[in-house]
């Protein structure tokens, strides 16, 4: 799933969470590493630098190569990082980031309400122990390895942020804000825990019911979150759907793309856009994920099942069949 790839990078597995009381809310907490580093770069106490270096094992080499694409030998890393964070565009970055993630509380708050529900309705799922958060300089936005999360600042910065309109698109811009912080998390470890099943050939259907599944999952995990929110829709993008809701399926069965393997075709209906190609241009981007999860929350009406038993059920056909969905 391209679209994924270039929104969010996957690397490993999930470690488990600490224990708790059950269903209660275990805080969690960001570890401000952008602060670290920066404290870091700016000392010549070398135990200081161990320290850093010993707390980040994992996660700073991979901050160097992977995010900053950094590759200076051993006795110039440090150098490397100095000149790098020093540039104008860091420096805007970091203390924009700095201004508005000054208090990081109600946001931890967030989380700590979202993963208790996700251990509840998905007990089976393992969830990251370490939170990080960090400065990418606009590169990838979330990142997850082993047992660590880490939340990339600078893509949460608001609509409104000047330096924003020069680099994305406005159909870009909505999903900068911080409140998309929370479910951009939560999606990261549904995509992680649950990843699509390899197929030798995905068909339209079969992407837009994974997609579904993952917005139907969101809802349940984040039981207040408005219907619009977690697609990143306004209020008249949604209903534009919901108006349209038959007709999207209509022009899918005539045009026979639902059962295409098509990748540049299945690209149009769900990955970012302005609007979804196939349909018409007062659509919103990505409205195949719209039906998707009418599709899924249908089936979960007439079947009653759980969360887990969503995941267990790979058979996209049989989901189609059982929700009697017919637009």
């Amino acid at each position: 799933m391209i679209r994924i790839a270039v929104f969010l990078i996957f690397i490993g597995l999930f470690g488990a969470c600490r224990t708790g009381k059950k269903d209660a809310a275990e805080a969690i907490f960001l570890t401000r590493y952008d602060r670290d580093l920066t404290a870091f770069i700016q000392t010549n106490d070398t135990n200081a630098e161990k320290n850093f270096l010993d707390r980040y094992s994992i996660f700073h080499p991979l901050y160097i190569s992977e995010i900053l694409h950094l590759f200076p030998n051993d006795s110039s890393k440090k150098n490397a990082l100095i000149k790098r964070l020093s540039e104008t565009d860091m420096q805007i970055l970091y203390r924009a980031a700095d201004s508005l993630f000054f208090d990081t509380s109600e946001i931890e708050k967030e989380l700590s309400r979202a993963f208790a529900y996700y251990k509840k309705l998905m007990p089976g799922d393992t969830l990251p122990s370490q939170l990080y958060c960090h400065i990418s300089g606009l590169q990838q936005q979330i990142i997850n390895i082993d047992t660590i999360l880490s939340i990339s600042l600078d893509h949460y910065l608001g609509s409104d942020f000047v330096p924003y309109h020069s680099i994305f698109n406005p159909y870009q811009l909505q999903r900068k804000e911080k409140a998309y912080i929370v479910p951009d998390v939560l999606k990261v470890i549904l995509y992680t825990r649950h990843p699509i099943p390899d197929k030798t050939e995905s068909t339209l259907l079969r992407e837009m019911i994974y997609e579904g599944k993952i917005i139907y999952c969101l809802q349940q995990i984040l039981p207040d979150a408005a219907p619009e929110f977690l697609f990143g829709y306004t209020k008249e993008q949604l209903q534009w759907c919901q108006d349209n809701e038959s007709v999207m399926w209509n022009t899918l069965l005539k045009q026979k793309d639902l059962y295409s393997t098509d990748r540049f075709l299945i690209g149009k209906y769900l990955s970012p856009a302005p609007f979804t190609a196939p349909l018409t241009q007062q659509s919103p981007g990505q409205a195949g994920r719209y039906i998707g999860w009418r599709i899924v929350s249908e089936y979960m009406r007439q079947t009653g099942n759980e969360l887990p038993d969503l995941w267990q059920e790979n058979d996209e056909m049989n989901i189609l069949k059982t929700a009697k969905y017919k637009g």
